[in-house]
């Protein structure tokens, strides 16, 4: 080779399968189940109506006309109607695959206009009919949370990797069930700041919902922190130290399957060379509520809610919490914020309910006041008689007779209680006897 001739640099060349491939994983799976999905009922409705299950190949006309009644028709097996938020996937799993098939937009092109018209509307319906809301994951309740934590037992397997579990899902807002089955040794790792305080903090960038083609370096994920607390026997870096140095050394999964039977600190092994499931870790916090009886049955989801509401309530700012749950917009992370505590919530109901007391008490005591007007203008009455009657057994009823200068007699049952003798009532002297009749 000649000294001043290059060595080519682009060496690999794609095939046009290839490229393909590659468009198709830019996708998540979850995306690409979506698309599939939406294609699919639309797909029964239109057999169903008498149509060619071939959408593909309609007429643009007549694939904005069947997409109007398709819209205000569209329901689930049981015949129910589907919520507003599912109906809202249904159409952009639709234009997903349409858009790849036909090169066509059904939500901006101009011939679906109707179609969309009658979209919005169906959508005001279903809210109408009580099918708007958005199931929101509740966060976990404070005494909820200190059960979890006093409940796992860090000399056992499985309580020592179900405390880590949760110290990363809750002080890094993960996310519930994304690429928990992907997390190898590496993905974390213990690190020191500048003051030498020690912290676990995830080091392996990765592709998640929200972060997938875009390179921005401020809309990475990562930035939390998990600081030692040695004076905490709930230490976040003590545990998850325990936790790597236990696991099975032949096996790069961080989740592996805790071994059954008596192990102390001693063995050096406490884990399987073999990775927890998926579906085992998309029901971690389910299990555990479960297991140490929680007052309900959380998802993993919600210790993402209960992060971001503890931040939220302690006063640090969107941008902050952003940086750590990965959100991408103020507005998305908005939904957790709207939120209150059920402490709150019961604090809310004590405000009404005493509120509702003592309004109760002031309507009570009205037909008192009212009765006893007279009095105040007229002397102390000379005669005042008061009998109590009430089955044995039963509360007594204070029945009052009051003769005045003006020979009006008053008459007024009380739900008091009294001890027998003399006692001024209002401007009147009045005896108490009791006597059950």
């Amino acid at each position: 080779m000649e000294p001043d001739q290059k060595k080519p640099r682009f060496l690999l060349k794609k095939t046009e399968n290839e490229l393909n491939e590659l468009l198709e994983n830019k996708e998540s799976s979850n995306t690409k189940k979506a698309t599939k999905s939406a294609a699919n009922v639309f797909r029964n409705y239109c057999t169903e109506r008498g149509k060619e299950s071939n959408f593909e190949s309609f007429s643009t006309e007549e694939l904005a006309n069947t997409l109007k009644y398709f819209y205000a028709e569209a329901t689930k097996k049981d015949g129910e109607f589907y919520k507003k938020s599912s109906l809202n996937c249904i159409r952009e799993g639709l234009a997903r695959y349409l858009k790849k098939e036909r090169k066509i937009n059904i939500i901006e092109e101009p011939e679906f206009d109707s179609a969309n018209e009658v979209f919005r509307a169906q959508l005001v319906e279903l809210k109408r009919q009580g099918k708007g809301g958005t199931e929101h994951k509740e966060p976990v309740e404070e005494k909820d949370l200190k059960k979890l934590y006093s409940n796992c037992d860090v000399l056992t397997p499985k309580g020592l990797q179900q405390k880590v579990w949760l110290d990363i899902m809750i002080y890094l807002i993960r996310r519930g069930r994304e690429n928990l089955r992907q997390m190898t040794k590496t993905t974390f790792a213990v690190k020191v700041d500048a003051a030498g305080n020690r912290y676990v903090t995830q080091t392996v960038d990765e592709m998640d919902k929200n972060h997938r083609e875009n390179c921005d370096r401020n809309a990475t994920i990562g930035e939390g922190r998990m600081y030692e607390n040695p004076q905490s026997i709930h230490c976040p870096v003590k545990t998850f130290e325990m936790y790597t140095s236990k696991l099975h050394p032949d096996l790069d999964a961080l989740w592996q399957r805790p071994r059954e039977g008596h192990l102390t600190e001693n063995d050096t092994i406490w884990y399987c060379n073999s990775p927890v499931g998926e579906k085992k870790l998309g029901n971690m916090m389910k299990d555990m509520s479960a297991e140490y009886k929680l007052s309900k049955l959380y998802t993993n989801h919600c210790i993402r809610s209960t992060a971001i509401q503890i931040l939220n309530l302690a006063g640090y700012n969107d941008r902050e919490i952003m940086k750590i749950s990965g959100h991408k917009s103020v507005t998305s992370l908005q939904s957790y914020h709207d939120r209150i505590t059920e402490k709150c919530q019961q604090s809310i109901s004590q405000t009404i309910s005493n509120a509702v007391t003592k309004v109760g008490a002031q309507e009570a005591t009205t037909p008192i006041d009212k009765s006893m007007e007279h009095v105040n203008k007229s002397p102390i009455s000379p005669v005042s008689s008061v009998f109590l009657r009430s089955p044995p057994g039963s509360p007594l009823t204070l029945n009052i007779q009051q003769s005045t200068t003006t020979s009006t007699n008053q008459s007024n049952s009380f739900p008091f209680s009294f001890k027998p003798g003399q006692m001024t009532f209002q401007n009147s002297n009045v005896t108490f006897n009791f006597q059950h009749r």
